[in-house]
C-alpha cells in the first residue's frame, strides 16, 4: 500500500494522527466477561475457533467451507481473517456460520461471529423454553420483544434495562415490542444499527469501522427468534456477537502498521544515482 493510498485510507475513516498511533489492542470484553456463541467468545483467536467449526459441523455434508487469508502489507504474514460453514437443508433443517477476526499484529482475534439455523417442521424447539434457555446462559437482557432478545455491553458488563427478565417475565415481554423510549433512553439505537452494518460489511474493514465508531456500546449480543405461526415454535434463530471497540481499535492499529511499513519499504529501496547534466 502506497503512502498515498495509506493517507487516503485515513482520511476516508476520519482518523486523526494520534488515534492511528494508538498502540493498545481495546475491547468490549475481557477474560471475566466473554459471553460466547458455541464456545467463540470476543477473546477466541481464529486458530482456536477453526476446531470448534470443525467439530459443530462433523459428519455434516457442507456447501460452504470457506477460510479467508489477507496480509495487513505485502511482507506481512498472512492470517486467517474470515471463516464460513454452512449446510444445506437437512433432517433437522440448515445452519450458516460464519465469523471475522483482525490480523495477525493485532492478536487475529474474533471482530464478529453470526449463526443462522431454520428448524424443518417436526424439528422446531419451543421458542419461550429458548429464551429461557438464552436467559440462564447470557443473564437478563437488556432488552426484549417479540423478535428476539438483545444484551448490549459498556465498560465490561451488560447495559441494564428497564425489566430485569426472569423465566416468569420473558413470556410477556416476547409479544410485543421494546418500546422506543427505552431505546432512546438507553442510548441502543446506534448500537443496533451497527450491529446490522457490521455483519452486512463482511470483510471491508473499513465499513466494520464506521459502523463501529458510530455505536455508542462497545459490543453486543442479538438473539433473533422467528416462528411461521402462533405455534410456539421456532423457525428460525440468527445469533450476531460484535466488538464494536475492537474493530475499532484494531483498524487504527493496523493503519499505523501499514504506514511504518511503506515507509520501511521505500527507506530500503535501492538508490539511483543522479543524472549527468
Amino acid at each position: 500500500m502506497t503512502k498515498l493510498a495509506i493517507g487516503i485510507f485515513c482520511a476516508v475513516l476520519g482518523l486523526s494522527p494520534a488515534a492511528a498511533q494508538s498502540p493498545v489492542v481495546e475491547s468490549a470484553f475481557t477474560s471475566s466477561f466473554a459471553p460466547d456463541i458455541l464456545g467463540i467468545s470476543g477473546l477466541t483467536t481464529a486458530r482456536e475457533a477453526r476446531p470448534i467449526y470443525d467439530k459443530h459441523f462433523a459428519g455434516r455434508q457442507l456447501i460452504e467451507n470457506f477460510e479467508g487469508q489477507a496480509k495487513l502489507y505485502e511482507t506481512a504474514p498472512p492470517y486467517v481473517s474470515y471463516l464460513l460453514y454452512s449446510t444445506p437443508e437437512g433432517p433437522t433443517g440448515s445452519e450458516r456460520l460464519n465469523s471475522s477476526y483482525s490480523s495477525a499484529e493485532t492478536g487475529n482475534r474474533l471482530l464478529f461471529l453470526t449463526r443462522v439455523v431454520s428448524f424443518r417442521e417436526g424439528k422446531q424447539p419451543d421458542v419461550l423454553a429458548t429464551a429461557k434457555a438464552l436467559i440462564d446462559k447470557y443473564g437478563p437482557p437488556t432488552l426484549v420483544g417479540n423478535s428476539g432478545l438483545e444484551w448490549f455491553f459498556r465498560g465490561h458488563q451488560v447495559v441494564k434495562g428497564p425489566t430485569q427478565h426472569t423465566h416468569q417475565s420473558i413470556a410477556k415481554a416476547m409479544q410485543g415490542s421494546p418500546e422506543i423510549d427505552d431505546v432512546i433512553k438507553l442510548d441502543v439505537g446506534s448500537c443496533r444499527q451497527g450491529l446490522g452494518d457490521v455483519t452486512e460489511a463482511g470483510t471491508s474493514l473499513g465499513a466494520q469501522y464506521r459502523a463501529s465508531k458510530k455505536a455508542t456500546c462497545d459490543g453486543m449480543l442479538s438473539v433473533g427468534l422467528f416462528t411461521s405461526s402462533q405455534s410456539g415454535l421456532l423457525l428460525q434463530l440468527s445469533a450476531r456477537l460484535v466488538d464494536f471497540k475492537r474493530i475499532a481499535s484494531v483498524t487504527e492499529i493496523d493503519i499505523k502498521i501499514q504506514k511504518n511499513a511503506e515507509e520501511e519499504r521505500r527507506k530500503a529501496l535501492p538508490r539511483a544515482p543522479g543524472p549527468k547534466l
